[in-house]
């Protein structure tokens, strides 16, 4: 009966001590005081977050510089177009580049480019309506963009900025 109470005693307690190193693994098989998803030490996982926080700050610089430089551009194509009616190679180009960094705005905003057919463009009457219009949006694109912080995706800024690129595209278009 002795040697039975023994045998017994052992084997409860091999289960009882499996049992407890199966509960102490998560089910990818590390414990659970590692944390949930990274491995990696304290120290290093707060230095990537604060570079991820530095590298968001200056995305969100350079969206505002495109927005200020995106308005140069307008103000020299306005200067060029008070001495002539029309467009001409170089201003063609500042409109090109002007697309470039709307879309790039409207990428850092989490936006994506609106090529619905259905959306008709406002027509200008002519060239110099026309980039009144767009420096009007462009205002509005950088005041909105000034007025929101990283953290917020603007609808209005998003809508201006596809706004700007149909009427860069109808402008393009003009002789």
């Amino acid at each position: 009966m002795r040697f039975d109470l023994r045998r017994i005693a052992n084997i409860a307690i091999f289960i009882i001590g499996m049992a407890a190193s199966s509960f102490a693994q998560n089910a990818d098989g590390r414990s659970p005081i590692t944390g949930p998803g990274d491995s990696r030490p304290q120290p290093i996982r707060e230095m990537m977050y604060k570079m991820q926080l530095d590298r968001e700050k200056k995305e969100f610089a350079e969206m505002l510089e495109r927005g200020d430089k995106a308005i140069e551009i307008l103000e020299e194509i306005e200067s060029n177009l008070s001495s002539n009616t029309s467009l001409s190679a170089k201003d063609r180009e500042r409109l090109d580049e002007l697309e470039k960094l709307t879309k790039r705005v409207l990428n850092g905003l989490g936006g994506d480019t609106e090529n619905d057919p259905t959306v008709r463009p406002e027509e200008p009457a002519d060239i110099v309506d026309g980039i009144k219009m767009l420096r009007e949006r462009t205002v509005k694109l950088v005041d909105e963009l000034k007025r929101i912080s990283r953290y917020t995706t603007s609808v209005v800024a998003i809508e201006t900025s596809n706004s700007m690129l149909r009427l860069i595209r109808v402008l393009k278009v003009f002789k």
